[in-house]
């Protein structure tokens, strides 16, 4: 594996995105899910982020915010830099150690039948044993992989921390609206309780009306009390002010997605970062092995030395001043086979480890992807129910009941029952809608891909 290799995918890392403007422009808008006068942030598409050098806008999405957090994550920036830390490090392992330079200097000058020696200057290289360098580099090679593995399951992570938070906030927002209109349809029920009191009725349904009224504002409050920690999560994950204001979604969108177990299974081996890791680590173990049974050999040492000498003083000599030459070599004595025995054994074992991590995580991951896809064919199963049966038949119901009560057939406590009923269905319609995209994150985050959407069938949800 050379550097070319791992620097091709880089351009893929971080999607060309749009970013959230430092300065915003402010506007006073009332929000009935707090019951407040605030103001809420809009786009401004002049205003820009200096330390990016570029102007952009966030975008009030899922895409918008996932596009953000690619970029300004600490966490996912940290394992980037570790990334490229890691593609540093291969030149230098593969390059020889320095050359060591030696000079001396004669105090007392060595008389020889040519002529004094006044210094010597000499010049060595030592060499690994055969094959140690490409260990070496092979080694940095997969250690650089095993940074990228963990770049990419970091961004696999932030994103299901940032989708699963989207969908919390969409809910919230919901179940807010949701309890907000049935308040709505309390206060026009107690209405027709009121009039039939004035027709000569009971005053106890317009008592049970206004106690229900009183029940649902009380969770109204608690659920807009609700809006700041959960808005907190979704502007961490994004890499905002924790307290800032972001609008709750309206909608988000069905995903249709092809679920076979075997194909699923695959792509934990193929596609988990986890997996990819540790199979890399497995390979950089392995040559840890081969680089522990290179230290039983000895590394060579070259050199060159060059001998300053002086005119004899005997006139005549052959020879004389001749400057002698020496070539050098040497060796390493490997002689303390106890170390490198237990070095060895130490990688032997290491290799091994590495082996049954990989397996216990492929095995972890299989029992994490069976819960994740019972909990989305639950939730599946959930809200098609909700959507095309259920909550129609408690709206039918609540109109019926609506009818039998002003036409004297019924009491007000089964108009308050059907009420009550239609409430309930709602907020768990929306439920599933949210679990159901949630367990799709994490499904693709187990996976660490996503999952291919086939063409819509006939009957299929569309929401």
């Amino acid at each position: 594996m050379n550097i070319q290799n791992l620097l091709n995918p880089i351009w893929s890392l971080v999607p060309s995105v749009l970013m959230l403007g430092c300065a915003t422009s402010i506007s006073n808008s009332y929000d009935h899910r707090n019951g407040t006068t605030e103001k809420m942030p809009q786009l401004n598409p002049t205003a820009s982020i200096s330390d990016q050098g570029i102007e952009m806008e966030l975008q009030y999405s899922l895409e918008g915010y996932l596009e953000y957090a690619a970029l300004q994550n600490a966490g996912l920036r940290s394992k980037f830099s570790q990334w490229k830390a890691a593609l540093e490090r291969i030149p230098q392992v593969y390059s020889l150690p320095d050359p060591k330079f030696n000079y001396g200097y004669y105090i007392s000058e060595v008389e020889t039948r040519v002529g004094p020696q006044n210094h010597r200057v000499g010049i060595a290289q030592t060499f690994p044993w055969f094959g140690e360098l490409g260990l070496r580099n092979d080694k940095a090679s997969e250690e650089a992989e095993i940074a990228k593995e963990r770049f990419d399951a970091e961004k696999v992570r932030l994103f299901y921390q940032v989708k699963a938070a989207y969908y919390e906030y969409y809910y919230l927002g919901q179940a807010i609206d949701i309890t907000h209109q049935n308040i709505e349809l309390l206060k026009n029920l107690e209405g027709v309780a009121q009039a039939k009191v004035r027709a000569g009725s009971g005053i106890g349904g317009v008592m049970q009306a206004q106690i229900e009224i009183g029940k649902l504002e009380d969770r109204l409050k608690t659920l807009n009390e609700m809006r700041l920690p959960v808005l907190g999560k979704l502007n961490v994950a994004v890499g905002l002010e924790i307290e800032n204001h972001l609008p709750m979604p309206k909608n988000i969108t069905y995903s249709p997605v092809s679920i076979e177990w075997d194909l699923l299974s695959s792509f934990i081996n193929k596609s988990n970062h986890e997996v990819k890791r540790l199979k890399h680590q497995v390979k950089t173990r392995s040559i840890d092995v081969a680089l522990a049974k290179k230290q039983f050999y000895p590394d060579v040492q070259l050199g060159v030395d060059y001998i300053a000498t002086g005119e004899s003083a005997n006139p005549g000599i052959s020879d004389s001043g001749k400057d002698p030459v020496m070539v050098m070599f040497s060796l390493n004595i490997p002689l303390w086979y106890g170390k490198k025995r237990a070095a060895l054994a130490e990688a032997e074992h290491q290799y091994h480890a590495s082996i049954a991590d990989l397996q216990n995580s492929r095995n972890q991951l299989n029992a994490d992807l069976k819960m994740a896809l019972f909990e989305f064919q639950d939730a599946e199963r959930k809200f098609i129910l909700y959507q095309t049966t259920l909550t129609t038949l408690a709206r039918n119901s609540l109109n019926v009941a609506r009818e039998s009560y002003e036409g004297g057939r019924v009491e007000f406590s089964e108009l308050i029952d059907a009420q009550r009923l239609l409430l309930e269905f709602q907020l768990s319609y929306e439920r599933a809608r949210t679990d159901h995209e949630i367990s799709l994150a994490k499904i693709e985050r187990i996976l660490g891909r996503k999952l291919p959407q086939p063409l819509q069938m006939e009957g299929s949800p569309k929401l």
